[in-house]
């Protein structure tokens, strides 16, 4: 025989009441009466008969809603057929219902209203953003809950529409929130987009620019939604704790369509662009803000979606700012990026995967040869850096009529008339654009470009493939830097986890900021050396060399790397000189 909400609790209090003065935190689990078992049970009359305190709470629920004139309720008099679901879902469409029958039942919690409401109270409303406990995860979406820490104390406290069954994580205490509550952490399904569940487009780069986060991911989930994830260095961390509605994906990449001058009533497989914004920065600073958009077709298992990615970057001025030690540069590193930059001519190439950091690294070279009074012209598709120096942006007229475009071979053809002392092609990809690089470096200009490579040696291999004749491109190939980027080791908890205890500095990500792990090839003196073979090359003295490895030993002498990172480099990267 089940029994009542007093009966459970006193004798829950029984057992535990000589174990809690010793604990600084109570498991919800062992306090709360799990309602949801009691209003599912299908019981005779006569176990209902003898549990009061059910019956009470049905009752009320049906007073009020009679009260509120629900006519659900109405439809469904019968007290046995009224269930836990059937009331959070009434409640979820009456506020002032649910308010008063949570104040009259549950008369000594507290209801909060507003997500302001909880903010004003202390609560972090973003804690479900640093979670990292799968399990944990897991278990608070199961149910009709919300998850919050405060701030003053890092204590936990969970959130109910109602409560239900409870989870195994240990929280100090449990409060009552309304609907509009729960449709901000669920109905839309996203994590602090805004402070409100009708988030847009702003709401989402105006959250990616207060968390410091670079890369955002939507992931088809199933038929009906989608998981958001964000990039940390190599790490990429599931920032959604409940599938993420695909109407409100829909309405993102809508709008995100229109502020990239696309159509939006067009469904093309894939689309980028670049959303402006003018932000403000953890600092308080309004930022003026380029994100790269993209997205192509997705699928998984039957189902059909779009995959989007969105990548904050960095402006000029935070760039140029920074420099190259501020980018965590090693000396020695600088020392040969501006050995290559003081050459009159000749091709330099900044290599890596997407996301490691090429673009940054070739912005802060530039704004230093800037500052110097070099006369810089770039070629860029689109332009995603605004600098002070001339760029021509393919971009402008590629829906043009084709009389009127500007290819990026009219565009070279044209800026060699401007006399430019530095050159920079975005990216070079075909042949073709291999083949125009070279050919800048020999004409008398210093050119740099970008390429997606994981080596020197296999930078080196593209080339040639391109542009075979070795004699030229060792009159003009001066640099190669190939490129990743790690996290950096949180200088606060060593990325060292303590129960029980969340780090405030990485939000216990164990990692804070990011740093280069690369590979440096200044080339010298190459005579008659066959570059093919670049082991050689570097045991012949033909180029100052920096591998991987040496910058993850230097890393790991500063306690700057995790030992994840370290030990996929140093057995993985290649070493020329092994």
């Amino acid at each position: 025989m089940k029994r009542d909400f007093k009966q459970l609790f006193t004798i829950y209090f029984k057992i535990f009441k000589r174990k809690i003065k010793k604990l600084k935190k109570i498991n919800i689990k062992e306090m709360i009466i799990n309602l949801n078992n009691i209003l599912e049970s299908k019981d005779t009359e006569d176990t209902y008969a003898s549990n009061n305190s059910v019956i009470q709470y049905k009752n009320k629920f049906l007073e009020l809603s009679k009260k509120y004139n629900i006519t659900e309720v109405e439809l469904n008099k019968d007290i046995s057929n009224i269930n836990f679901d059937f009331i959070f879902n009434i409640f979820l469409s009456n506020e002032t219902l649910h308010r008063e029958f949570i104040d009259i039942m549950f008369a000594n919690k507290k209801y909060y209203s507003t997500i302001e409401e909880l903010v004003d109270d202390g609560f972090d409303v973003q804690y479900f953003f640093y979670a990292r406990d799968e399990k944990n995860m897991d278990s608070i979406q199961d149910f009709k809950s919300i998850c919050v820490k405060r701030k003053s104390d890092d204590k936990v406290f969970v959130g109910y529409i109602l409560p239900t069954t409870s989870t195994n994580i240990v929280y100090e205490d449990y409060f009552f929130i309304s609907n509009s509550i729960y449709a901000y952490y669920y109905n839309t399904k996203t994590i602090e987009l805004g402070g409100k569940a009708e988030s847009d487009i702003s709401d989402i780069l105006k959250y990616m620019e207060s968390n410091d986060i670079s890369d955002l991911h939507f992931q088809l989930l199933d038929e009906y939604s989608y998981y958001f994830t964000a990039r940390f260095g190599q790490e990429i961390i599931r920032i959604t704790t409940a599938p993420v509605n695909k109407e409100y994906v829909d309405k993102i990449y809508n709008q995100a369509l229109i502020k990239i001058g696309k159509d939006s009533l067009s469904n093309p497989p894939e689309v980028s662009g670049l959303l402006k914004e003018r932000l403000l920065s953890k600092g308080g600073k309004l930022t003026d803000r380029t994100f790269r958009f993209h997205s192509m077709f997705d699928n998984k298992g039957h189902y059909q979606g779009r995959a989007v990615s969105i990548r904050k970057l960095m402006n000029y001025e935070e760039i140029s700012a920074l420099g190259l030690q501020g980018l965590n540069y090693s000396q020695r590193a600088i020392d040969l990026l501006n050995k290559a930059a003081s050459n009159s001519h000749g091709i330099i190439l900044i290599t890596g995967k997407t996301n490691s950091g090429k673009s940054t690294l070739l912005y802060c070279i530039l704004s230093a040869l800037y500052d110097e009074g070099r006369r810089i012209k770039s070629i860029e598709s689109p332009v995603e850096v605004v600098a002070p120096f001339s760029q021509v942006d393919l971009t402008r007229t590629e829906d043009a009529e084709e009389k009127y475009k500007m290819t990026r071979a009219v565009a070279v053809a044209a800026l060699l008339r401007q006399d430019p002392d530095v050159v920079l092609l975005q990216e070079i990809r075909t042949e073709e654009e291999v083949e125009e690089f070279v050919e800048l470096g020999l004409k008398g200009h210093l050119a740099y470009s970008t390429a997606h490579t994981g080596s020197v040696q296999e930078t080196i291999l593209r080339i040639l493939k391109s542009s075979p004749d070795q004699k030229v491109l060792k009159e003009t190939l001066k640099l190669i830097v190939t490129q990743e980027l790690i996290g950096k080791k949180c200088q606060e908890c060593k990325a060292i986890k303590v129960k029980d205890s969340i780090c405030k500095n990485c939000n216990d990500m164990g990692v804070k900021g990011l740093l280069p792990v690369y590979e440096i090839a200044y080339f010298k003196d190459l005579g008659k050396l066959d570059i093919t073979d670049m082991k050689n090359v570097v045991k012949s003295n033909g180029v100052e060399y920096i591998s991987k490895k040496d910058i993850a030993r230097e890393y790991k002498a500063l306690d700057l790397i995790t030992d994840k990172d370290y030990i996929r480099i140093m057995t993985y990267e290649k070493d020329l000189r092994e």
